[in-house]
């Protein structure tokens, strides 16, 4: 006769606890998203950096994105560096 294993007393507990986390986190996200995507949204158009120029005309340069692209193009190539580099082919 074969011996079936006993089953983990704690395993019907921990399944239910996942369950209910996951649940939670579900719920959770789904109701406070929309206050924190609300609470995000900058309505002011006043600039700290301008502050103190209130008689005279300044404006603020529009940055670009090239810096963050250069750099994100380093990191592929050191990424992709170590794939290449002791390819022996005996």
């Amino acid at each position: 006769m074969i011996r079936q294993p006993r089953k983990n007393p704690t395993q019907g507990r921990r399944k239910l606890r996942a369950v209910t986390l996951s649940a939670a986190l579900a719920i959770g996200s789904g109701l406070f998203a929309p206050g924190l995507a609300r609470a995000a949204e900058n309505d002011s158009d006043i600039d700290g950096r301008l502050a103190g120029y209130s008689g005279k005309k300044v404006a603020i340069e529009k940055s670009s994105t090239t810096p963050a692209f250069l750099a994100f193009l380093g990191l592929v190539v050191v990424g992709c560096v170590p794939l290449f580099k002791n390819a022996k082919r005996d």
